[in-house]
């Protein structure tokens, strides 16, 4: 079980090469304003891409196209992204590096945004790693950015420039709409883009006001092999001695809590595992009497990257840390007749598996080694636990 670590790592790096890459049917213009239709890498780009990857068929390679070669960009029925030269400030929005100026700080850049509202008024989306800014663009005028800026007022204070929502007003005279305040209109995707639809006279469906969160919740149970030793040290430092319990196969049995992260295609996920586990060792040798009575609820949040190999199937690889866990009052480990009990440390465990049809999924699970007498001085402890699980998605 030692190298099983190494083999979980390998067996992911290998998926990981050997899944399948998603080209969609899209279509490209290039600097001389000719258009084609093709298959694009469709990543659903969280940040704002400054090249695409392309096929003109699915046969042959995959070409490269840099933001200097396109002008536009769009996959059917999805995200589009047009080239323009900006005038962008790009001062962190992360507190903890916020500008001490309250003037936008541009910088010219040539982007590919995101194309979020067509039509008179125009409304385009950047994101990058500590920035997201919004543009306009009214009929054939510039694109010019919607300013919005937290900037450090003084050391205990955080100051806003909310200049876009006077921006808002002034673009909005002579709109579908009229000129109207819009003082509780956030510097965000969902306000920006109802108001420009409306702008440009626009209704919005109810459906499309409604934010679909995609959750799961899914029961996991499994069987797990686990084993444990106990080492023992000298007060003045080595090893006095060590104790290797019995391997056990015991039933696990989880409720799996999944929120998938709304960007990069839903490749991306949040877990949360409340799972039962118990491990039971009753052995004596000379007179010695070794028990061990472990039963816990662990705790664990994980994050899960999955690989499409088809419409109904995929891989997928997770790393999971638990902080804490819920044990029972009959836990005991009695090592050479004194009993010792249980106090466990934080773990991480690594697994790799496969889901069908967004129902079924399998997942080998390997637990680094845990210490479970986390709370004596001159004797500590491995646990080690593998664990196969089948899982059923209820919703």
């Amino acid at each position: 079980m030692k190298n099983l670590t190494l083999s979980i790592v390998l067996a992911c790096y290998c998926m990981a090469a050997w899944s399948q890459i998603t080209f969609d049917p899209g279509y490209f213009i290039d600097n001389d304003n000719n258009r084609t239709e093709c298959l694009i890498r469709n990543v659903d780009w969280h940040n704002n891409p400054d090249q695409i990857r392309y096929k003109l068929s699915d046969d042959s390679d995959d070409l490269t196209l840099a933001i200097s070669d396109l002008q536009e960009f769009g996959i059917n029925n999805g995200a589009a992204f047009e080239r323009h030269t900006v005038d962008i400030d790009l001062a962190s929005d992360d507190e903890n590096k916020l500008s001490y100026k309250r003037s936008p700080e541009f910088e010219q850049r040539t982007l590919l945004l995101k194309v979020l509202v067509k039509g008179k008024y125009n409304l385009y989306e950047y994101r990058g790693k500590e920035v997201t800014r919004f543009f306009y663009k009214k009929e054939d005028n510039d694109v010019t950015q919607l300013i919005y800026k937290r900037y450090n007022h003084d050391d205990s204070h955080i100051g806003t420039n909310d200049t876009y929502k006077q921006q808002l007003v002034l673009l909005s005279q002579d709109s579908e709409i009229g000129p109207r305040s819009y003082t509780n209109t956030s510097y965000r995707e969902k306000d920006l883009i109802s108001v420009f639809n409306k702008m440009n006279g626009i209704k919005e469906s109810k459906d499309s006001k409604k934010q679909k969160v995609n959750f799961n919740l899914s029961i996991r149970p499994g069987i797990s092999l686990s084993s444990l030793k106990i080492t023992e040290y000298y007060a003045q430092g080595g090893v006095r001695g060590e104790y290797n319990f019995a391997d056990q196969v015991n039933m696990r049995f989880g409720i799996e809590a999944e929120l998938m992260l709304p960007f990069n295609k839903n490749k991306w996920s949040v877990t949360f595992e409340p799972t039962y586990q118990s491990y039971k060792v009753d052995e004596s040798h000379s007179y010695n009497i070794y028990k061990v009575d472990y039963k816990t609820i662990d705790l664990p949040i994980g994050i899960r990257y999955y690989m499409y190999l088809g419409d109904k199937s995929k891989l997928f690889v997770n790393a999971n840390y638990s902080a804490m866990d819920i044990s029972f009052d009959t836990n005991e480990i009695i090592y050479k007749r004194s009993n010792r009990g249980v106090k466990e440390a934080p773990s991480l465990s690594v697994g790799v598996g496969y889901a069908y049809n967004k129902k079924l999924h399998c997942e080998l699970r390997y637990h680094l080694p845990k210490n479970i007498m986390n709370n004596y001085f001159y004797q500590d402890s491995s646990y080690k636990m593998t664990s196969f699980i089948i899982g059923y998605t209820l919703f």
